[in-house]
C-alpha cells in the first residue's frame, strides 16, 4: 500500500510541474529560434561582406556553423557537469540570456568576424541548454512518460527553429538580415525573467521507480548520490550511451544540409524565390514538429510494451527519411508546384523527426540522475560534431565535386544510412542497461563508475 501511494503521488501532474514544463518549452523555443536565422539570407549576407559564392558556402555555411556548434563545446561540457551539481533552474535562465544577448547585438554587426564571434556565443548557449533541460525532465517524469515529455520539449525546439527561420525568410528580404535577430531576442529575454520567477527546481532522482521499491530495511527515498569524475567516465562504459553518442555524429550530417544550406540551395540552384524556398523548408520543419509529437506518442506505446523495439522504430523511420529529402535535392527542371513540394517536405519532416523524439528518452532511461546532465552534454557535443564539421565537410565536398547537389546527396545517404544501423543496434543493449541502472539505484549504488578513476 505504501508503494502504491508513493507511485500515485509521483505520477500525478501538479500545477507546479505543468508550469515548469511550460516555461521550459517556451524558453527552448525562444533559444532555438536563433539557430537558423541566417539560412534564408545567406546570399544577402555574403553580398554585404563581398563574398564569392564559394566563400559564401565556406564562411557562412562552414565556418559560422563550425563556430556555432563547436566553439562552445568545452563550455557546454562544463555546463553539463554543473547541471549534476547545482540548481538547474538558474543555470538554464542564465544560459538563455547568454544566447539572446549576442543575438540582439547582431543588430550592430559591421564585419564578418564580429558575426562569427556572436554566433559562437549563441552556440554556447544552445549547446549548454539541452543538458539542463533533460536533467530536469528526468527528475520530473518516470520512464513511462519520458518519451512523450521528450517529444513535447523536442516539439518546442523544432517550433523555435521553424518560427525563427520563417521570420528571417519573411522579414529579411524586405528589412535586412539583421532585424530578425532582434525580433527573436527581445521577447526571449522578457520570457526568461518571467521563467526565473515561475519555474520550480525538481528534486534530483525523485521519479526513479527503484526508490519506491526498496525493501523495508531501506527507508530512505531521497536520492543523495553525487556526480564524480569516476561516474562521468563511467558514462562511456554503458553500451547504449556509446550507440546514442555515435549516431549523433553521422545522423546530423543530413541535418547540416537542411539547416545550413537547403533554403539557399532551393533559391539559388533550383531558382525558387526566397519566400517559396522558405515555405518549403518551413513545411519540413512543421512536419518535423508533428513528427516529434507522433513519434513520442508511438514511441511511448512501443516502449511501454517492449523497450527493445524502440530501436527498430528509430532505425526504420531514419532510413525512410532519406527519400523525401533526396527528392527535394534532385528536383527536375520543371518541378511540381510549391504547395505540392510543401506536402512532400511536410511528410519528410514527420518521418525524419521520430528518432529525435525517442533518442533522448533512451538516454534518460539508462543514466542515473546524478549523471544525466553530463550524459546530455556529451550527447550534445557529439551532435554538434556532426552539425559543426558537417557543413565544413560539405563545403569541402562542394569544392571537390564542383557542385552542391552531389555533395548534399552524399551527405544525406551516408549520414542517415549509418545512423539507422547504429540505432538498430540499440535493440541489443537498451533493456539490459535499463535493468542494470534500476538495480544499482535500488541498492543505493548510483551511477556506474569507471574502474580506472
Amino acid at each position: 500500500m505504501e508503494v502504491e501511494r508513493e507511485r500515485s503521488k509521483t505520477t500525478r501532474l501538479g500545477w507546479s510541474k505543468i508550469l515548469t514544463v511550460t516555461m521550459i518549452c517556451l524558453l527552448t523555443a525562444c533559444l532555438f529560434a536563433d539557430q537558423n536565422l541566417m539560412a534564408p539570407n545567406l546570399t544577402a549576407i555574403s553580398q554585404e561582406f563581398s563574398f564569392t559564392p564559394q566563400q559564401r558556402d565556406e564562411k557562412l555555411g562552414g565556418e559560422v556553423a563550425f563556430a556555432f556548434f563547436l566553439a562552445g563545446a568545452p563550455i557546454a561540457l562544463w555546463i553539463g557537469w554543473l547541471a549534476d551539481k547545482m540548481p538547474r533552474k538558474w543555470l538554464f535562465c542564465g544560459v538563455v540570456i547568454l544566447g539572446e544577448g549576442p543575438a540582439l547585438a547582431t543588430l550592430w554587426v559591421k564585419s564578418y568576424h564580429e558575426l562569427l564571434f556572436l554566433r559562437a556565443l549563441t552556440g554556447i548557449a544552445v549547446g549548454g541548454a539541452l543538458p539542463l533541460i533533460f536533467s530536469m525532465l528526468g527528475d520530473m517524469f518516470e520512464n513511462e512518460r519520458r518519451n512523450v515529455v521528450s517529444a513535447i520539449v523536442s516539439l518546442s525546439q523544432g517550433f523555435g527553429i521553424s518560427i525563427g527561420q520563417f521570420i528571417s525568410g519573411v522579414v529579411g528580404p524586405q528589412h535586412g538580415w539583421r532585424l530578425p535577430f532582434a525580433i527573436v531576442a527581445v521577447p526571449s529575454i522578457v520570457f526568461t525573467c518571467l521563467a526565473a520567477l515561475c519555474m520550480t527546481e525538481p528534486q534530483r532522482g525523485s521519479s526513479e521507480a527503484a526508490l519506491r521499491t526498496r525493501g523495508p530495511t531501506q527507508k530512505q527515498t531521497v536520492y543523495t548520490e553525487k556526480i564524480s569524475m569516476g561516474k562521468a567516465c563511467g558514462l562511456f562504459t554503458i553500451q547504449t550511451n556509446l550507440l546514442v553518442f555515435l549516431q549523433g555524429v553521422t545522423g546530423c550530417l543530413p541535418w547540416a544540409v537542411i539547416v545550413t544550406f537547403l533554403n539557399d540551395y532551393l533559391s539559388q540552384e533550383k531558382h525558387f524565390t526566397i519566400q517559396s524556398s522558405t515555405a518549403i523548408l518551413t513545411a519540413y520543419n512543421v512536419g518535423g514538429m508533428c513528427g516529434f509529437l507522433i513519434g513520442g506518442l508511438v514511441g511511448q506505446i512501443v516502449y511501454n510494451r517492449n523497450s527493445t523495439y524502440v530501436g527498430v522504430l528509430m532505425a526504420s523511420t531514419t532510413s525512410l527519411g532519406i527519400f523525401p529529402l533526396m527528392y527535394l535535392l534532385n528536383l527536375p527542371e520543371d518541378p511540381p508546384a510549391v504547395p505540392v513540394l510543401c506536402v512532400i517536405a511536410f511528410f519528410g519532416g514527420v518521418i525524419a523527426c521520430v528518432t529525435g523524439a525517442n533518442i533522448r528518452a533512451v538516454l534518460l532511461n539508462v543514466n542515473a540522475p546524478e549523471t544525466r546532465g553530463s550524459a546530455f552534454a556529451v550527447y550534445t557535443l557529439m551532435d554538434d560534431l556532426g552539425k559543426g564539421f558537417g557543413p565544413a565537410a560539405i563545403s569541402g565536398l562542394i569544392a571537390l565535386s564542383g557542385g552542391r547537389q552531389a555533395a548534399f546527396n552524399g551527405a544525406v545517404l551516408v549520414g542517415w544510412s549509418s545512423c539507422a544501423l547504429l540505432l538498430l543496434c540499440i535493440c541489443l543493449t537498451l533493456r539490459k542497461d535499463e535493468q542494470k541502472l534500476q538495480q544499482q539505484i535500488k541498492l543505493g549504488q548510483g551511477a556506474t563508475r569507471c574502474c580506472f578513476v
